[in-house]
């Protein structure tokens, strides 16, 4: 049994269950003073040692809350358990995420209810961005529908103000923050001065791409493939892989992920408007979905009643499914185990960009561990481009040279992972 269940921490919040556990946090039900049920986010005792990762933690709940929007989880406050971790107490919030949502209606969503999605979730994004936040992990499991249809972004774990100097701590210049399948080329190249809130437009893009057509816009087995697609390919027209979607629908779908930033949409209200349009075209108003309804082959399972809070046992989502998501990289020294990776030795891959964004000069930063020595072998073999070196070594060998045709790029990259939740007030508010 978990040492902190029934212990009191802070200002009186009583930890009850454990709602799960990630690489980077562990999310507990929790009750605070007055009765009302919440969420307590702790971070990893292994992690508490690491200053810059202590910050990255808390900063995220002024990140959060300098959105003032019902779609964002809210941020009640934060302290230190009696083990001495830093905590956050967050918004519970009961239903499903939409990566979940996506599953259990076949793994495509109706055209007209993919569009509301997205006309909502581009709604949300505009106070982000009005509030100077860029999200940068925005995905399918940072996407939260509650069981009254509302729908919340989670995590902000890796987002960033655009107030922030060149070298904030947590985000190193020269690596890789997000998730490779919804990642911008800009985002995916390192260039962490070119991600702003057209790279989250970019990711929006990317969930709209997976929700009609069931895929994501670059495959590959492994996290290293994904990654090195988005930061060398150009997205591929969602017509290739659905022919019978609306022209209207594929316009929005394929500007919103062009690889040039300056063809993109230049704002989140410009894209929900251009989804709106495109669902006037499509003679469809459908609402965001609260439940799956039953698909052609076999209904999903109905999801349980929640009239009132469930019992800790119950399905209760908070801050849990980005913490259990293995499609992220980041830069948090120590490095913690990300999917089936547990590496200790940095890599550096040259990549060149995809047509219409600009090549930048190489970037050293602090390089991360994210990939084992078999895979660089493989990576050698497929790509010509991987260069290992062992940790502590002075420099990184010289990549060979451009071509005249795609001038290179070095990246280098480091794993970790963690993030949270938010959205509409559909969980009952502590008081």
């Amino acid at each position: 049994m978990d040492e902190r269940i029934g212990s009191i921490v802070g200002a009186g919040w009583r930890i009850d269950a454990v709602l799960g556990r990630g690489s980077m946090a562990t999310v507990y039900a929790a009750t605070d003073p007055g009765g009302a049920p919440v969420a307590l986010k702790v971070l990893r005792r292994a992690l508490t040692g690491d200053a810059g990762m202590c910050e990255r933690f808390v900063r995220e709940a002024y990140l959060t809350n300098a959105v003032k929007h019902p779609g964002i989880v809210r941020v009640f406050g934060d302290g230190l358990t009696l083990d001495a971790c830093p905590f956050l107490v967050l918004e519970r919030l009961y239903g499903q995420t939409l990566e979940e949502l996506h599953a259990a209606r076949g793994g495509r969503l109706p055209v007209g209810e993919a569009l509301a999605v997205g006309e909502r979730i581009a709604e949300i994004l505009a106070h982000v961005h009005d509030a100077g936040v860029v999200h940068r992990d925005l995905k399918p499991t940072n996407v939260f529908v509650t069981d009254r249809g509302e729908l919340k972004i989670l995590d902000f774990g890796i987002a960033r103000s655009l107030g922030e100097g060149r070298a904030a701590k947590g985000s190193m210049v020269g690596n890789v923050l997000g998730s490779p399948s919804f990642m911008s080329p800009e985002q995916a190249l390192g260039v962490r001065d070119a991600v702003d809130h057209q790279s989250d437009l970019w990711a929006l893009g990317a969930i709209l791409f997976y929700l009609l057509t069931g895929e994501p816009v670059h495959g590959g087995p492994t996290l290293e493939a994904r990654l090195l697609a988005a930061a060398s390919k150009p997205a591929r027209p969602v017509l290739s892989v659905m022919p019978a979607l609306h022209p209207a629908v594929a316009a929005v779908v394929d500007r919103s992920l062009s690889a040039k930033k300056a063809a993109r949409y230049a704002s989140a209200r410009e894209l929900g408007a251009a989804l709106a349009s495109a669902a006037s075209a499509l003679g469809s108003s459908a609402p965001v979905p609260a439940h799956p309804a039953p698909v052609a082959s076999a209904p999903p399972p109905a999801l349980p009643a929640v009239a009132a809070p469930p019992a800790p046992a119950s399905r209760v989502t908070f801050g849990v499914h980005d913490e259990l998501d293995d499609d992220r990289v980041s830069s948090s020294p120590p490095p913690p185990r990300v999917g089936s990776l547990d590496v200790a030795t940095p890599l550096s891959i040259v990549v060149a960009p995809p047509p219409g964004v600009d090549a930048v000069a190489p970037r050293r930063g602090v390089a991360r561990p994210l990939a084992a020595a078999a895979l660089v072998a493989v990576l050698g073999v497929a790509f010509g481009l991987g260069a290992l070196s062992h940790r502590g070594a002075a420099s990184v060998p010289p990549a060979p040279p451009p071509t005249p045709s795609a001038p290179p790029d070095v990246t280098s990259l480091g794993a970790d992972a963690g993030a949270a939740p938010e959205g509409p007030t559909s969980a009952e508010k502590p008081r």
